[in-house]
């Protein structure tokens, strides 16, 4: 059932984590997860859904909306959380569209504002193969200072019906993040193998333009390789230097 998968998808899954409870796989929002959602105070947040998630056919959309108005805590780590998230499923039996708003929901660190859209693509066989996505978000952290993200691009998972499949996945995208400066980056083929323990893209290349008022700019294009942390990067179109 393309819902169940596409619900797991968004909060997690036994599938896709790690025995701590910590995400293996591309997640469309950070936070709140089903982990999250458990809290000191029964009424905080107020989770509420237009659908059962038994009777059929669901809604469409199927709308979700995690509302921790003025802020509760958090069981496990103890982070204070405060405003909503809302998620809509449209499509939820098809090839969903996805849209995750964020309303000043803050984890006491930082607080979001913004949304992000993803366009699922299934086989034929019902395995996620790849999702589309788009997002215009920014980040504010408690000193006032903010960071607007504006992202778009594609991630097509490896292996898709394999035990491992939402451990490894290529992305191809562009986005810029306005701050203090301005940075442009450009992502092809960045491959992500999150079952290596690897930190870092083990396949690809990200080109990163930085624009500074007093500085000027700066263009770097990184190169990945399969040695974990390994790679070749070149500053202003100069001669490729290893990166360990």
């Amino acid at each position: 059932m393309q819902t169940q998968k596409i619900l797991r998808l968004i909060f997690g899954s036994e599938e896709t984590s790690e025995s701590d409870g910590r995400s293996r796989g591309p997640r469309l929002w950070a936070k709140p997860r089903l982990a999250v959602l458990r809290s000191r105070q029964a009424a905080c947040p107020q989770v509420t859904s237009n659908w059962d998630g038994v009777s059929q056919p669901p809604p469409n959309p199927i709308v979700i909306t995690v509302d921790y108005g003025s802020g509760c805590f958090k069981d496990e780590e103890g982070d204070f959380f405060k405003g909503s998230v809302s998620i809509r499923i449209y499509d939820p039996e098809g090839a969903s569209r996805i849209v995750i708003s964020y309303n000043n929901f803050s984890d006491g660190r930082k607080t979001i504002s913004g949304s992000v859209t993803a366009i699922l693509v299934f086989n034929p066989e019902g395995d996620l193969v790849s999702f589309r996505y788009s997002g215009d978000i920014r980040y504010t952290n408690t000193t006032g200072c903010s960071l607007r993200v504006v992202e778009q691009g594609k991630i097509t998972y490896t292996e898709p019906a394999a035990p491992a499949a939402k451990t490894k996945f290529t992305v191809t995208g562009k986005g810029v993040i306005f701050g203090s400066f301005k940075v442009s980056y450009q992502m092809r083929d960045l491959l992500w193998d999150l079952a290596s323990d690897c930190n870092y893209p083990v396949g690809g290349e990200l080109r990163i333009t930085s624009v500074r008022i007093t500085s000027g700019g700066r263009t770097e294009k990184w190169t990945f390789s399969s040695d974990c942390g390994r790679a070749t990067v070149a500053v202003d179109g100069g001669k490729p230097q290893v990166v360990t």
